[in-house]
């Protein structure tokens, strides 16, 4: 696994979560988002749970965007490290009316 961390205002990073090797978790690499700033070439991401969210509004903007490539669907928060090192652009989610968030929802 991975473990991010970042400093407001001086970067991000990712690490080797290392399985109990210091030397390797000691180790990290800066990441950046994505610069990509026209929609149509970029990646957008989604949950995997339809009931966490709506998967036809998100297609239905994605279409509007003009974006090309399909959804990566990805459950839990490795989707923000995903998005944070620039290997996608944007994280829809629209929760259904009625749907009570939960901290874990991600």
């Amino acid at each position: 696994g991975v473990v991010f961390h970042a400093v407001r205002g001086c970067g991000a990073w990712m690490q080797d979560a290392a399985g109990g090797n210091v030397e390797r978790a000691e180790r990290s690499t800066r990441v950046n988002v994505s610069d990509v700033c026209d929609p149509m070439l970029g990646v957008f991401m989604e949950s995997v749970e339809s009931g966490h969210s709506s998967h036809a509004l998100s297609a239905s903007v994605a279409a509007e965007l003009g974006v090309k490539a399909p959804p990566v669907r990805m459950d839990s928060q490795a989707k923000y490290g995903v998005i944070s090192r620039g290997e996608a652009n944007l994280f829809m989610r629209f929760p259904r009316a009625g749907y009570i968030e939960n901290i874990w929802d991600h």
